[in-house]
């Protein structure tokens, strides 16, 4: 599932950092790009996520997951 800027969210288990909520949970607010050889700008996989407790921290898609609108809540 392809993420983008807007897509609530949640870092998974095993990736770690002192600044993150206990939710875990966030919102995309800018995708990291580089520019190619022709200026071009592309994607690189990596994303600024504002957490539920105001930090805003960078991840790797390979460490999100997309909340999806049908989850059931425990």
């Amino acid at each position: 599932m392809k993420l983008k800027i807007g897509d609530l969210v949640v870092v998974l288990d095993g990736t770690h950092d002192a600044r993150l909520p206990p939710s875990r949970t966030g919102l995309i607010v800018e995708a990291v790009c580089e520019k190619a050889w022709n200026e071009e700008k592309f994607n690189i996989g990596i994303f600024r996520v504002m957490m539920t407790n105001g930090e805003l921290l960078k991840f790797h898609e390979m460490f999100l997951r997309k909340v999806e609108e049908n989850e059931k809540k425990d």
